[in-house]
């Protein structure tokens, strides 16, 4: 087992945004995620250095988002992250649902470091 962090970015219709989903976990010797929780940021579209921390736990392959203080009243938020090898160029979701209203967002790997060496 590895622990590693993951980098991300946005896709919008197929080409990568600025957007940036950084996490840290720990991965299997097939490259998927173990079932533990998992710490990480997501930046804004824009460069002003804006981090949105959170915590996703996994229940039934599902992952879902604890935002802290930064979600907003009816926000529900989760990825199939957990389904996928962790690897570059490898595709996930993350779904929000926003009082009522569904939407889903595309993440590509684009990088994967060591975070030790032991």
């Amino acid at each position: 087992m590895a622990p590693v962090r993951v980098t991300s970015r946005f896709m919008d219709g197929g080409v990568q945004t600025p957007q940036v989903m950084v996490f840290d976990t720990v991965l299997n010797e097939d490259s998927r995620m173990l079932n533990k929780p998992v710490f990480g940021y997501l930046t804004d579209d824009n460069d002003d250095d804006t981090k949105y921390p959170f915590i996703i736990t996994f229940s039934h392959n599902i992952g879902d988002f604890d935002w802290g203080g930064y979600a907003e009243d009816g926000l529900v938020t989760s990825t199939n992250i957990l389904q996928h090898v962790i690897q570059v160029g490898e595709f996930f979701t993350r779904f929000e649902i926003d009082n009522g209203e569904t939407y889903e967002y595309t993440y590509c790997i684009t990088e994967i470091n060591a975070l030790c060496n032991h």
